[in-house]
């Protein structure tokens, strides 16, 4: 079951890139048609822009491309 989630994120997150969408719009309705209901398929797509947020701050900030003081 966790692999196919895993495969799911991978098909989404290429699918988003493509098309230059949020992968929140692929990823609540494919949640919601899995049997998620709406509350818990819209709090996770959140939960991983939280993540991916995090992660793209560090990885900027370690590049020194983040003008904290301008």
């Amino acid at each position: 079951m966790q692999k196919d989630f895993i495969l799911l994120g991978l098909i989404v997150g290429i699918l988003a890139s493509f098309t230059g969408l949020g992968g929140g719009f692929l990823m609540v309705p494919l949640l919601l048609f899995l049997g998620y209901d709406a509350q818990k398929s819209v709090g996770t797509s959140f939960m991983a822009i939280v993540v991916i947020s995090i992660s793209a701050l560090f990885a900027h900030s370690k590049l020194k491309n983040i003008d904290y003081i301008g």
